[in-house]
């Protein structure tokens, strides 16, 4: 099975991306791949929610700079366990690619709800 990516611009299939990684969305399957350094990571929309809110509220302000932690993230209903070891630049990267990541897609959920004119919530001049 081919899958299709789709990202912010015409001529981008990136939802997001810097130069240590990217996040992908999947067109047929609306699956989400991370794509960070060496690792790819293919995760369904709540999945990826929960794993970015994981990513973001990851302490690292106690952390050494050339220590590395091991950060470990399972799904509810499978026994696939997701295990990234990483420095404290590679968690604030992957924060940063996963932050641009989830700031474009509620970017595109506030332009797909303008476009939609059944979810138009704004009042009509006749409504006065």
């Amino acid at each position: 099975m081919s899958h299709r990516a789709y990202g912010p611009g015409i001529d981008s299939y990136y939802l997001y991306y810097t130069p240590n990684g990217h996040v992908l969305r999947c067109t047929c399957c609306n699956r989400y791949e991370i794509l960070f350094h060496r690792t790819i990571i293919r995760l369904e929309p709540d999945e990826f929610a929960r794993f970015a809110r994981k990513i973001r509220t990851f302490p690292v302000d106690p952390w050494e700079e050339d220590t590395m932690s091991m950060l470990r993230f399972m799904r509810d209903d499978a026994p696939t366990v997701v295990r990234l070891v990483l420095t404290r630049n590679e968690v604030l990267e992957l924060q940063e690619l996963l932050a641009g990541a989830s700031a474009m897609n509620e970017l595109n959920e506030i332009i797909s709800g303008m476009m939609d004119p059944s979810s138009d919530t704004s009042p009509h001049p006749d409504s006065n």
